[in-house]
């Protein structure tokens, strides 16, 4: 009974040594990165110029690495007046959520890639460094989402940012208005698969942009999508109702795209993330036109996610060694039963 013990526990200690060894090459992994900066928002052709009411900024920042959980969120908000009330960070930062983390420790506000070869780790990161209505600077905002398994498992992670302005228009309408909004932005996503063992594995990566222009009162309003990249008429622009309408827009790169890889070993899918073919920034703008008085409302919303998932097959060293400690079984239990 003690040599079948023995037996046993060996044949598993080897074959779990040799399986973490062989972990050390895994790797599945997916980023996600976004940086908007120089953001202004701008009216035209109104008879009194736009007034912002209000402003609600949110960001969120969520990791999972195999079942363990990490959220971190931040808000804050502010009224315009003749005396500018707010919650929101005038001098640092404007909003700063703390890094969703695990299997990692990195410090605040790194917003560079830890991966690919990063170890086992989710991570989500996101920040407000400077916001129009609140420091009268161009908005900036970073994010990122990173994910790597080198063993068999699942991590996700995802980090977002919303922005909410609420505006009033006092205008004679019989002179179409406009709102404008302006900035550069710098994309980088990468799904990638290097694991020669892997029996199932899969990576994505992805990123999404979206603004809002409504009418509070009637509910018409545009969506704006930065996809088509080119310079010319709001393609990306998707109306509901009457009197609000998107007509024109410049794109530098697609702000909603996703990258993904699955299972093929050695393989990856990028968008904007190599030096040779990351432009870096690029400009983007779009024009909004209303023509009825009364409060608008533009929000934007944007999110970066990354899903990895690996199930490695064992290692022909380790399905040999389990089978020896079996067969060394054998061979005890048939000398004792000889005894």
């Amino acid at each position: 009974m003690k040599l079948r013990k023995s037996l046993i526990t060996a044949s598993i200690a080897a074959a779990v040594a040799l399986g973490a060894m062989g972990q050390v090459q895994a790797s599945v992994y997916a980023g996600a990165f976004l940086e908007i900066d120089n953001l202004v928002i701008s009216t035209t052709g109104v008879g009194d110029p736009a007034v912002p009411i209000n402003y609600l900024f949110n960001t969120r920042n969520t990791a999972t690495l195999n079942g363990t959980n990490a959220i971190e969120t931040a808000t804050c908000q502010g009224v315009i007046s003749t005396v500018s009330g707010t919650d929101c960070n005038t001098t640092g930062n404007v909003l700063d959520a703390a890094p969703a983390q695990v299997g990692t420790t990195q410090a605040d506000n790194n917003f560079s890639y830890l991966g690919p070869g990063g170890n086992e780790y989710a991570r989500a990161d996101s920040v407000i460094i400077d916001a129009q209505l609140v420091n009268a600077q161009p908005t900036h905002t970073i994010n990122i989402a990173e994910s790597e398994l080198q063993a068999s498992g699942s991590a996700s992670a995802s980090s977002d940012i919303q922005s909410t302005t609420g505006l009033t228009f006092v205008f004679d309408v019989s002179g179409p208005g406009t709102i404008s909004v302006a900035f550069d932005a710098d994309i980088g996503l990468l799904a990638h698969i290097a694991e020669p063992g892997a029996l199932i594995a899969s990576a994505q990566a992805s990123t999404s942009v979206q603004w809002l222009f409504s009418q509070d009162n009637t509910g018409n309003s545009v969506t704006w999508n930065p996809e088509t990249v080119g310079t010319g008429a709001c393609v990306d622009g998707a109306q509901s109702g009457v009197g609000v309408t998107c007509d024109s827009q410049t794109v530098g790169e697609d702000l909603n795209q996703e990258v993904s890889v699955n299972t093929v070993p050695n393989s990856e899918d990028a968008y904007s993330r190599s030096p040779a073919t990351d432009p870096g920034f690029t400009a983007f703008s779009a024009t909004f036109s209303f023509v009825e008085a009364g409060r608008y409302t533009l929000a934007l919303t944007e999110n970066k996610q990354v899903q990895v998932s690996l199930l490695k097959v064992p290692e022909p060293t380790t399905l040999l060694l389990l089978g020896s400690g079996l067969f060394g079984m054998g061979i005890a239990r048939r000398r004792i039963r000889k005894a």
